[in-house]
């Protein structure tokens, strides 16, 4: 039987406003270097809001509220070329990439929406030709709790997938899936802990047998 430990308080990153990248010499002497600095294609690309890799690419998640989040990737941080459209499919209040990891063949992303509930898509995100890449919709509205307004975390555990949720009004959602595909997630904590001041999961951690997560305290703990 799997146990999960609950670790302390964990709180997820605000979006990047330009790309960067830094290398150090022998002297560990840090220099920041610019990558870019206009949004990569599209200056309504606020910031960077989430990074993975696998295999030879490098992928990168945006915070764009006017278009909705984009997916991007590149081979070498230089060049980058996009692999989505806006939201994923064109749902422009998905407007973060809150949520990035592998699982089996798919690359799965969970995205920010206050509107409609978070939206989780996964995607062959390494095929050679990103005109083969095809979005597959996992959720649009949390799961069936439109108050689950982002997937903010997902790890890969014992089997299954692991994906958690922002949630301001009810407290923290934690699903998980043995394939990922549609219909077949679970919730699988109770409600929030049994506390809805445990508003986010923002930390997951495989350690030494154990699948750690560390929830958000957005109030005082009563």
């Amino acid at each position: 039987m799997t146990t999960t430990r609950w670790t302390g308080r964990a709180v997820s990153a605000v979006a990047l406003c330009m790309i960067c990248a830094m290398q150090s010499n022998a002297q560990t002497d840090w220099r920041l270097r610019l990558i870019d600095d206009k949004g990569l294609d599209d200056p309504s690309n606020a910031g960077a809001s989430r990074f993975t890799e696998h295999g030879e690419y490098f992928f990168l998640g945006t915070w764009n509220t006017q278009l909705g989040a984009k997916i991007y990737r590149s081979k070498d941080g230089e060049s980058w070329e996009r692999i989505s459209e806006g939201g994923l499919d064109g749902d422009a209040d998905s407007f973060a990439v809150v949520g990035f990891t592998w699982y089996g063949d798919y690359l799965y992303v969970g995205n920010w929406n206050q509107k409609d509930g978070g939206s989780m898509f996964r995607a062959k995100a390494d095929l050679l030709d990103p005109s083969d890449i095809h979005w597959e919709k996992i959720t649009a509205d949390g799961f069936g709790n439109p108050r689950n307004w982002g997937f903010t975390h997902m790890r890969a555990f014992n089997g299954y997938l692991y994906a958690g949720c922002f949630n301001f009004i009810e407290g923290s959602e934690v699903f998980r899936s043995e394939t990922g595909d549609p219909g077949t997630w679970k919730m699988v904590i109770p409600k929030a802990w049994g506390s809805k001041v445990n508003t986010d999961s923002t930390m997951m951690l495989v350690h030494d047998g154990y699948l750690y997560l560390g929830p958000e305290c957005a109030r005082d703990a009563k």
